[in-house]
């Protein structure tokens, strides 16, 4: 059973009857007091939300078809869990950036057991990066998948660390443009070349990878030559609620999630977090300023500023 411990001195406390209303009674030996100690259900209610959350069930499948769910934890929606403040050291560390919608990306930091940070912004760029390194210890190397405006950031805050391209990241790429049925020669014998990354395990393997990605360079130079990518017209999920979700998986993932009742107290709520942002406005009038608030986000590029958005932050 769950030890009691009280709340003027946090000694475990012993049973000491019940009230006429049955509440069970607890008593200190170490300050003689006795109290009740109460449920709260605001408490269970949070615990209740992240299980859904982070589980598989949609919401008809909760009491009532969802109706009393939605009613009992819509105000958890109002909190932006913040990222905790991570003074250990990595050896390796992973970045990436997720988009969630149009002007929505959320860029994450972790290693290979907890979330070390992420931060929102608009798109992927070296200040955004910057801000989210700034938060987090210099680690020894850094797998990315090549985003926009990460080496700049690099060099900037992680200097010494030594930056790795992710190689599923680099497979992926190569299968969106040739597909896994290619209708070339070329594109065939590409996507190959592609899988074979995911095979590197000595430097022997990575030596001959080369080795033959140069000799495909040559074997369809005129074909490549002829070849012009267009990257515009990208698709990318949307949600108007899936920023927080990503949040909140974040959060619990990090290294020492507080209790339900601490995450209560302090995370920020979206009124909280727009008086901030106003007030700072006001004072300062200076749009390109980038306003923090522990986590760094940069507010600004997200409310009120894109009419796309307008309706989904406000």
């Amino acid at each position: 059973m769950k030890l009691v411990r009280c709340p003027n001195c946090g000694f475990v406390c012993k049973r000491n009857g019940k009230t006429n209303a049955g509440s069970q009674c607890w008593y200190c030996n170490q300050c003689s007091c006795s109290f009740t100690n109460k449920v709260n259900k605001t408490n269970n209610n949070l615990q209740i939300f992240l299980d859904w959350l982070f589980g598989k069930h949609t919401q008809l499948d909760m009491a009532g078809e969802g109706r009393s769910f939605r009613r009992k934890t819509s105000q958890f929606w109002e909190l932006w869990p913040l990222p905790p403040k991570v003074e250990s050291s990595s050896s390796v560390v992973f970045v990436d950036g997720i988009y969630l919608a149009r002007n929505a990306c959320i860029l994450i930091c972790c290693n290979e057991t907890h979330i070390l940070g992420w931060y929102v912004c608009r798109y992927e760029h070296s200040k955004a990066w910057e801000a989210l390194l700034r938060r987090i210890l210099s680690p020894i190397v850094v797998i990315s998948d090549g985003g926009t405006g990460f080496q700049k950031a690099l060099k900037k805050v992680w200097p010494k660390a030594k930056l790795q391209r992710c190689l599923f990241h680099a497979f992926q790429q190569v299968k969106r443009y040739t597909t896994i049925r290619p209708k070339t020669i070329a594109g065939c014998e590409l996507y190959g070349i592609a899988r074979d990354l995911l095979t590197i395990h000595t430097q022997d393997h990575a030596m001959k990878w080369i080795q033959n990605v140069m000799s495909w360079k040559v074997r369809h130079r005129v074909f490549l030559s002829e070849i012009t990518v267009d990257e515009n017209g990208t698709i990318r999920p949307k949600h108007e609620r899936l920023i927080k979700a990503v949040f909140w998986w974040c959060y619990m993932h990090s290294p020492n999630p507080l209790s339900n009742a601490e995450i209560l107290k302090v995370m920020p709520t979206n009124k909280s977090i727009s008086d901030i942002y106003h007030t700072i406005h006001e004072q300062f009038r200076l749009e390109a300023s980038i306003p923090t608030w522990g986590d760094a986000i940069v507010w600004s590029d997200l409310h009120n500023y894109d009419r796309l958005f307008t309706k989904l932050w406000d």
